[in-house]
């Protein structure tokens, strides 16, 4: 089952190339509920080396503050 999470990116990491050319990042997403509890989901992108680009276009589109909606599987970052 996958996940729609409405919210804020907080946070998102460095791009990381990995030696099959692969590239992976990773980026946070504050969710506010309507009672105010707020919630940090983090996501991981993984492209094969020959879409490497869809994950360029995200860095492009996509900066710290803005409003998304993410579908995927989060993982919920516990202090």
């Amino acid at each position: 089952m996958s996940y729609k999470v409405k919210g804020i990116i907080t946070s998102i990491g460095q791009k990381k190339v990995l030696d099959n050319g692969a590239v992976v990042l990773d980026y946070v997403i504050k969710n506010t509920s309507e009672n105010g509890y707020e919630t940090l989901y983090s996501f991981d992108i993984y492209k094969a080396k020959e879409y490497a680009q869809h994950l360029d276009k995200f860095l492009e589109f996509n900066k710290v503050g803005d409003k998304v909606i993410a579908n995927g599987y989060p993982g919920t970052i516990t202090d």
